[in-house]
């Protein structure tokens, strides 16, 4: 990790000027952080410090730094580095916290507020998407909700190079109170924009994410899965239904799961060939004519519908596809429960009250019971599957079942929960395994086509981690 963050490999031969350079900015480093970590006993060592610390300031421009330069942003990124010491660093938010009447709600509705600007940071690559359309209908929300209240614009940004950081660190600067980035390849733009700016309030749409500078977000999605796969395995003639995945990051696992573990509560029998759409050699017509599969799902983000193509479920009668159903992102209702909390002033407070003796950074992960994703179904679904999923949806709402119950069995046979047992949240969202019902596989770095590398290298199921904790590294 430190040979490439200062540009080497292991075959690289220094130069004496190189090794000099590099002792010097170590010793100028480490006196830094001694100083800041004082007599406390840190869990993180001198070392991990300075891997983060890298991927926030790049080697090549670091050594131009003076000690007092780099002590000022080892100050700035204190509290990053503590918890990048902590064993269990995320801690989930499954559900939006209780509104409470606090002291400061109350100056606040009596106070004159001034109005919140908020940002919306789309990245380059998603330009005209169904992901980025999704987001744009909850910033719509939001305005119609709060009104005048408050502010919105949107932003594109490039994610490679320095215009992402230049971009948020101008949007800073211009007075906006909150910035919403939906592309989790903004990650790092986002981590040192914030702690620059520590007033602002950065969120990144992304799961596990380490960090308490910048809030992480996204929705359960896997709830949603599972009813698909419950319709899937009631519609399907052949007991061979089609799954293509997208991007292989922290919560997609979940999803597929969800929705094999669904087709096989109603049809014992299903199994679920699963293919993904970031492959170099993608061809899901071919993959599934070859496996006999006519019941396919292949998108679970809603898309302008002049730009849709095969959206959710459907499948095939005659040679005429026919849509089954769609799970939704209510991205609107995430962004108004979020922002609410920000105009009432307890975002700092409600969120955080548990963790009063432990740092840890704070995850979004919000499902049916906030909701902030459903299903849709087509109208020719027929009615029973309709109240059968209706019901269950409830149960899902109302946490009288969980989606992840055992038995849980991996692909070769391995148990992972027994009958009963419930999946722990941290363990859906870092699930790296497929249940015993799919034919597939969860493809490496080297299977994607390249420009999906790096936000797979970023926070994909083979991302990078560091053994204490699982931190991922920028």
């Amino acid at each position: 990790k430190l040979l490439t963050a200062v540009g080497k490999n292991a075959t690289d031969v220094w130069t004496e000027e190189e090794v000099r350079a590099f002792s010097f900015f170590y010793s100028t480093f480490e006196k830094a952080f001694m100083e800041i970590k004082g007599q406390r006993k840190a869990r993180v060592t001198c070392g991990d410090a300075l891997l983060l610390y890298l991927t926030l300031y790049p080697y090549d421009k670091a050594g131009e730094d003076t000690p007092a330069k780099v002590k000022e942003k080892l100050i700035k990124m204190k509290a990053e580095i503590e918890l990048f010491g902590e064993e269990d660093s995320v801690s989930l938010s499954m559900n939006p916290a209780e509104k409470k009447t606090t002291a400061t709600a109350v100056i606040t509705k009596i106070v004159p507020q001034k109005k919140k600007k908020i940002a919306f940071v789309y990245s380059e690559e998603l330009r005209d998407t169904g992901w980025m359309f999704g987001h744009e209908l909850g910033r719509g929300h939001l305005k119609e909700v709060f009104g005048n209240a408050i502010e919105t614009e949107t932003f594109f940004a490039d994610t490679e190079g320095a215009q992402a950081e230049e971009l948020l660190r101008s949007i800073c600067k211009s007075g906006y109170d909150v910035i919403f980035t939906v592309n989790p390849r903004l990650l790092k733009a986002c981590l040192k924009t914030a702690v620059e700016y520590p007033d602002v309030i950065i969120l990144n749409c992304a799961l596990n994410s380490p960090h308490q500078s910048v809030r992480a977000y996204y929705a359960r999605m896997y709830e949603a899965s599972f009813l698909t796969g419950m319709i899937a395995g009631a519609i399907c003639t052949n007991d061979r239904i089609g799954f293509v995945g997208d991007y292989p990051l922290f919560g997609v696992a979940a999803g597929i799961n969800a929705f094999a573990l669904g087709a096989k509560m109603v049809n014992p029998y299903a199994n679920v060939y699963l293919t993904w759409s970031t492959l170099k050699d993608y061809d899901p017509e071919n993959y599934f004519r070859k496996q006999d599969v006519s019941c396919i799902f292949e998108q679970d983000v809603l898309a302008p519908r002049e730009t849709v193509g095969h959206f959710g479920l459907y499948h095939y009668v005659d040679g005429e596809k026919k849509e089954l159903a769609a799970p939704e992102y209510q991205w609107g209702v995430f962004y108004e429960k979020i922002v609410d909390r920000i105009l009432k002033g307890t975002w700092k407070t409600e969120d955080s009250a548990e963790k009063k003796t432990e740092k840890k950074a704070i995850n979004y992960w919000w499902g049916m019971s906030a909701g902030v994703i459903d299903v849709t179904y087509a109208p020719n679904l027929p009615i029973g599957t309709v109240k059968l999923i209706n019901a269950m949806k409830q149960n899902i709402i109302s946490g009288t079942f969980h989606p992840f119950t055992g038995p849980l069995i991996q692909q070769g046979g391995k148990i992972h929960y027994h009958d009963g047992e419930v999946m722990k949240p941290e363990d859906i969202m870092r699930m790296d395994w497929l249940v015993d019902n799919i034919v597939g596989h969860i493809p490496t770095v080297d299977e994607l086509r390249e420009e999906i590398q790096p936000v797979v290298m970023l926070k994909g199921l083979h991302a990078v981690t560091v053994e204490k904790g699982g931190n991922t590294l920028l």
